[in-house]
């Protein structure tokens, strides 16, 4: 994870998005959808929307292929100054 958790703080889309496979289906309670390429565009708009500055992992559980996990990011918004967080 601390691989991944830089590859997302320095936008590295490629990097951050290296686990991922065509299958992939997800849902953060604001967006949900499938696959790899579906997942990128969304990464991709929300650096273009906000710069992260951390990204903490509290808790994760694995079962199989499936993965939940709680999080907090904490990013600055493009053209803002402030520090916003989003825990889920």
């Amino acid at each position: 994870m601390v691989g991944r958790r830089q590859s997302r703080l320095r936008k590295d889309v490629d990097s951050y998005l290296s686990p991922f496979t065509d299958d992939f289906a997800y849902s953060d309670g604001v967006e949900q959808g499938s696959g790899r390429a579906s997942w990128e565009e969304i990464v991709r708009r929300n650096y273009e929307r906000s710069t992260p500055v951390d990204w903490e992992i509290h808790e994760m559980a694995v079962n199989g292929s499936n993965i939940l996990a709680e999080w907090t990011a904490t990013i600055v918004p493009t053209g803002m100054d402030a520090v916003c967080r989003r825990r889920e």
